[in-house]
Order: C-alpha cells, then sequence, then structure tokens
C-alpha cells in the first residue's frame, strides 16, 4: 500500500485504506485522470456528505443539468398535453422531485415542492 495514499485518508478522516480495497468515501483508486495528469483523489469531507445544499455554483450545476435534462420547450409541451410530475419524470428519465422542481421554476405549477 502506498503510503500517500494512507496520508490521504487519514488526512480526509477515514479509515486507513485496506490493501486492493477502495475507500468507499474517497473514491480511491482515481477512476480517470486527464492524459498527462497525476491522478488525484476526490476526498471526502463531512461538507460533501452533509444533506444541505450548495452555494452559488451548485445552484448553477443544478440549473445547467435541468436544462439539459429537462429542456424547457419540451417540459412546457408535456405540460401544455395534461402530463402529471411523476409521468413526465419517467418520460425524461429524471426524479420526480427534479420534475417537481422543473415544472415549478418554469412557472408551470405554483406550489413549491417539498424539500426531501
Amino acid at each position: 500500500m502506498r503510503p500517500r495514499r494512507v496520508r490521504r485518508a487519514r488526512e480526509a478522516g477515514c479509515p486507513p485504506p485496506v490493501a486492493g480495497s477502495p475507500c468507499w468515501r474517497c473514491a480511491w483508486p482515481p477512476r480517470w485522470t486527464p492524459r498527462g495528469a497525476a491522478p488525484e483523489p476526490i476526498l471526502c469531507r463531512e461538507a460533501d456528505l452533509s444533506a444541505r445544499g450548495g452555494g452559488p455554483l451548485e445552484r448553477e450545476a443544478n440549473n445547467f443539468a435541468a436544462s439539459l435534462l429537462m429542456p424547457e420547450a419540451q417540459v412546457r409541451e408535456v405540460a401544455a398535453g395534461g402530463m402529471d410530475v411523476d409521468t413526465a419524470a419517467e418520460r425524461f428519465g429524471v426524479s420526480d422531485i427534479a420534475m417537481d422542481w422543473r415544472y415549478f421554476n418554469l412557472g408551470i405549477t405554483t406550489e413549491r415542492p417539498r424539500m426531501t
């Protein structure tokens, strides 16, 4: 086992990784690295594992993902056709809560989704 791997796991507050077994919290070993880049693990932090919402960058990423997975024109089209949230979520391949938020953010529904 590499000492650097053990040190990073310890610094991240994870138990020391067992030889040949990835740390479930640190994503050991790194799965992919760009050509020419040194492999750097994504270390776990309690802030990453908490259920609290992220900052503006995470909100922007969520907005981008919603626009990509649930395009406004198509969502408005299925909503105008009378499709309910559960059926629309299944059609777009997203969770019910994601479609609830998309309907709310586009003004299709006025009821704010529950935070679950």
